[in-house]
């Protein structure tokens, strides 16, 4: 931590300098041998390849230069999103799509770990934090579980990726805190009123970002309020191009889809508000009017909703006709399913996700569910990439740490079958299976063995524990006496030690692993309809 603040101060120092940059001029001005000794260390950073290498193509062309003078442009510029995407994403069809992301990214627990060495193999151990990396996780897990003052994890993670969905970025304010153990504070930003600096670059002296405030009805932010450096803003970006500096999100897709959506939507309400009816009565040939007014006074008062025959006569060759083709789709329901599967498929999302449920069976149903973390591991990465190597790694400079989630399938079945399978090949150790149900290891060390050594060890415990043959007459080798039952009889799982108190996910792993059993046993037949 003492290393941290160093860090920290040498960049504030560092801040000054660079916005004041005139203070270094004079002072080198006035101290020659002091800016000869500096142009030389300039040169032997240089040959020793210290320095980074230069970047010779632009980035972002189109942003970063005037097309006019084509000089640089050195000002933020909004990203035009329509003021009406914010509306929009409001929507029940949008609302469900981004809640069936955000939700699930939200339920996953995360942690902060120490970051495997370069070049370590698979198996390997982990080596264990000392106590400054002890001391740097618990501050970082305690600067996540409460970014600021006012938000929680949740609540500070489910404002960036609702605008990560929406507008491609996330954004949040970073400030440096010294009231508690919190290293930084995080503040949500809203990502529409965020300007870029198309034109920055890594160690320049102008903003890089800026937020224009006040933009109502629509108003593109033309004024730059706020002005940040490139270590004040964390803008996090989803599927971001080279043709612009900002993100693309998943509502931004959809938008025109949306749009087409609440149209024919709004159409079937009104056609089911004010429906029209699908047949029309003429009387015939001359017919007057006052005769038109006394049938529909008669149709109204004596045959509507009583369920008689009505009997008329006089005019020529009356009839019924029909106003409305009998194939037509009156609401266009049809039209607004096909919509729904367009913005389904704009989120990465199953048309499930959505209401949809034609045409699913058992099949479709589990492909379903297996895609899930499909869908949700963009979002989740991207969020994971940024607080790794932008908040740990550029901000803090803790490039030991990392974040990581604590997935968890939503098919824990799947999950138990695999690790049941695992375990029966030997592939795994009692102790790694606890791990992935967050159980502590076993204490005697017997976690550390496959399931044939650890079976091996219990039944060896228990025959040692069993009388002797010879002094319990009539029972068997290796059996119980109490019971006759043979030792092997009983299924040995590595969650003995808990008795009853397993969760639904371990039941399905001692399922999965007893069905492994009775396969062995009597044969595929016997366990067809487990």
């Amino acid at each position: 931590m003492r290393d941290w603040w160093k860090r920290q101060q040498q960049k504030r120092a560092q801040r000054y300098l660079e916005a004041h940059a005139e203070l270094v001029t004079g002072f080198l001005r006035q101290a020659p041998d002091v800016a000869a000794q500096a142009v030389t260390k300039l040169f032997e950073m240089q040959a020793r390849g210290e320095l980074p290498p230069h970047r010779d193509t632009i980035p972002y062309p189109n942003w970063a230069y005037s097309s006019i003078s084509s000089q640089p442009l050195n000002r933020t510029l909004p990203k035009t999103s329509p003021w009406a995407i914010r509306q929009f994403s409001l929507r029940p069809p949008a609302r469900r799509a981004i809640n069936a992301i955000k939700d699930p990214v939200l339920d996953m627990p995360f942690t902060i770990s120490l970051r495997n060495p370069v070049g370590m193999r698979g198996g390997e151990t982990a080596p264990e934090p000392d106590d400054d990396q002890r001391a740097r996780i618990f501050a970082a897990t305690q600067m996540l579980s409460m970014p600021n003052n006012q938000d929680t994890w949740r609540q500070w993670a489910g404002m960036t990726i609702e605008d990560l969905l929406v507008f491609g970025g996330g954004c949040s304010e970073v400030q440096e805190n010294v009231s508690d153990e919190r290293p930084l504070f995080l503040w949500p930003t809203d990502a529409q009123s965020i300007r870029i600096n198309a034109a920055w670059q890594a160690g320049s002296r102008i903003p890089h970002y800026a937020q224009g405030r006040g933009y109502p009805y629509g108003l593109v932010p033309t004024i730059e309020e706020v002005r940040l450096q490139d270590d004040e803003l964390m803008y996090m970006k989803l599927n971001q191009r080279t043709s612009d500096p900002f993100g693309y999100g998943y509502m931004e897709v959809a938008f025109d889809t949306v749009n087409s959506f609440l149209g024919s939507f709004d159409f079937a309400t009104r056609r089911a508000s004010n429906s029209t009816p699908q047949h029309i009565i003429f009387l015939g040939e001359n017919i007057g009017v006052d005769q038109v007014r006394r049938f529909s006074q008669y149709w109204e008062s004596d045959i509507e909703g009583y369920g008689k025959i009505p009997i008329i006569g006089g005019g020529k060759q009356p009839q019924v006709l029909q106003m409305q083709s009998s194939g037509q789709d009156p609401l266009w329901v049809q039209w607004q399913e096909f919509l729904l599967r367009m913005i389904a498929m704009s989120f990465g999302l199953s048309p499930m996700k959505l209401g949809l449920e034609r045409d699913i069976n058992r099949s479709t149903a589990s492909a379903s569910q297996d895609n899930d973390w499909a869908t949700v591991a963009p979002v989740a990465n991207t969020l994971k990439d940024y607080i790794t190597h932008w908040l740990l790694w550029y901000r803090l400079g803790w490039k030991d740490l990392e974040f990581n989630w604590h997935i968890r399938t939503a098919d824990e079945l799947k999950q138990a079958e695999i690790l049941a399978e695992q375990y029966n090949c030997n592939a795994i150790t009692v102790d790694e299976i606890r791990a992935s149900y967050q159980r502590p290891p076993l204490p005697d060390g017997l976690g550390q063995l496959t399931k044939t050594a650890y079976e091996a060890a219990i039944k060896a415990s228990l025959q040692a524990q069993l009388p002797d043959p010879a002094t319990a007459p009539g029972a068997a080798p290796g059996t119980d006496p109490a019971t006759g039952n043979g030792i092997s009889a009983g299924l040995m799982t590595p969650f003995d030690a808990e008795g009853e108190g397993l969760s639904p996910q371990e039941r399905a792993f001692i399922r999965a692993q007893m069905r492994g059993v009775r396969h062995e046993r009597h044969g595929i037949s016997a366990v067809a309809g487990c």
